[in-house]
């Protein structure tokens, strides 16, 4: 009897994310290689992206036909990930040679989306490859804690 094979591809990590709505948030994560160095992410220049959409345990985050996410409410600027009624508001991504990815919203942007459980994604772009290579390199839950203070 043949011993049955499995093979995942999919290298990305679970981190969950919990903010504070109408507070500004800014989230640095560091990507190294399996040796441990830092990426030059400058260097490689990826374009990254980030969508948060709602959360729906009962179903997936993508329409039916799989081409895009459900209403993001969060999206950054130049974003490569396929969006439906999403306007960017959030931050652009921020990279550097020590493989910092810095990832924000304003307090501002964050006045304006609702409290709740959400999901997001993030994934970089390589251009220099052909065909262009996409990974998601993070996924998680997204979360907004209410806040009943006005911003002073």
């Amino acid at each position: 009897m043949a011993t049955r094979k499995k093979v995942n591809l999919d290298q990305s990590r679970t981190l969950d994310i919990e903010v504070r709505k109408g507070n500004s948030w800014s989230l640095v994560v560091t990507f190294k290689n399996s040796s441990g160095t830092a990426l030059a992410l400058t260097t490689l220049d990826y374009r990254w992206s980030m969508a948060v959409c709602p959360f729906n345990s009962s179903s997936s985050s993508y329409n039916s036909d799989g081409t895009s996410l459900k209403n993001a409410i969060l999206v950054t600027p130049d974003s490569d990930i396929k969006v439906k009624s999403a306007t960017p508001n959030m931050e652009a991504i921020s990279v550097d040679n020590s493989g910092n990815v810095t990832l924000a919203a304003s307090d501002t942007v964050m006045s304006e989306v609702k409290s709740g459980q959400y999901t997001y994604y993030l994934q970089y772009k390589d251009v220099s490859t052909t065909p262009d290579t996409v990974k998601t390199v993070l996924k998680g839950n997204f979360l907004i804690n209410s806040d009943d203070l006005s911003a002073v």
